[in-house]
């Protein structure tokens, strides 16, 4: 092998993959890419529902508690605490 100046080391046109393997090697990867986001797309729907219904419930009680909030005010809550960090009541 060749060495560059910085003495990385340098591929000769041997060692090189043909380009045909390349764009095999490159398709692969796509497709496993989509594969693990359609997977966890998949994984993330329940807590997607879970997570609307707890926010539904933490503006009701809100609104019951405080009485300055009815569910109709569209109460804000944030989407998640601050990582490290509770959430003050």
């Amino acid at each position: 092998m060749r060495e560059h100046s910085d003495n990385a080391p340098v591929a000769t046109a041997e060692q090189q993959l043909p380009a045909f393997l390349i764009e095999v090697l490159g398709e692969l990867v796509a497709a496993e890419r989509d594969r693990q986001r359609g997977e966890l797309e998949v994984a993330l729907q329940p807590l997607r529902s879970e997570l609307s219904e707890l926010r539904g419930q933490i503006t009701t009680m809100l609104a019951l508690l405080g009485g300055r909030a009815a569910p109709s005010d569209n109460v804000v809550v944030p989407k998640m605490p601050l990582k490290g960090r509770a959430i003050a009541a």
